[in-house]
C-alpha cells in the first residue's frame, strides 16, 4: 500500500457516517464506469443500476431510526417510518440481486461469484 492510498484512509476514517456513505457510494461508482468502459452497453447499463446507491436522505434516516429502536426510542409512528423504509430497501436489494443474477448469467458465472467479484455491500449500512 503506498503512502498516499495510508494517507487518504487515514482522511476517510474522520469523515462522519454520511459522508463516509456518499464517499463509499461515489467510490463504488466510479470503479463501475471504469470497468464498464469495455462492457457492451447491457452490461454496462446492468452495472450502473447494481451500483446505484439509495438516495442519502433516505440512508440517513433509516440509519437515525435503527439508533432509535436499538435505543427502544422509536415511537409508533417512527415504527411504521421504519418499515416502510426498510420494505424500500428491501425492494432495491431484490432488484439488484435480480441484475447481478442477470449479470452473471451473460458472462457464465454463479451469483455467488459475481456478488464477490462486485464486492458487493448493503446498500445501507446499520450504525
Amino acid at each position: 500500500m503506498t503512502a498516499a492510498t495510508k494517507n487518504l484512509l487515514r482522511t476517510i476514517d474522520s469523515l462522519p457516517d454520511q459522508e463516509l456513505h456518499e464517499l463509499t457510494q461515489e467510490v463504488l461508482r466510479k470503479n463501475a464506469q471504469r470497468h464498464s468502459e469495455a462492457l457492451s452497453t447491457p452490461e454496462s447499463e446492468l452495472l450502473s443500476s447494481i451500483n446505484e446507491p439509495v438516495p442519502a436522505e433516505m440512508a440517513r434516516r433509516y440509519q437515525q431510526l435503527i439508533g432509535k429502536r436499538d435505543e427502544q426510542t422509536l415511537t409508533s409512528e417512527e415504527h411504521q417510518e421504519l418499515c416502510r423504509l426498510n420494505d424500500s430497501i428491501e425492494e432495491r436489494n431484490v432488484q439488484r440481486l435480480t441484475m447481478v443474477a442477470e449479470l452473471a448469467r451473460r458472462r457464465g458465472r454463479t451469483l455467488r461469484e459475481m456478488a464477490d467479484q462486485l464486492s458487493l455491500r448493503p446498500l445501507v449500512n446499520e450504525p
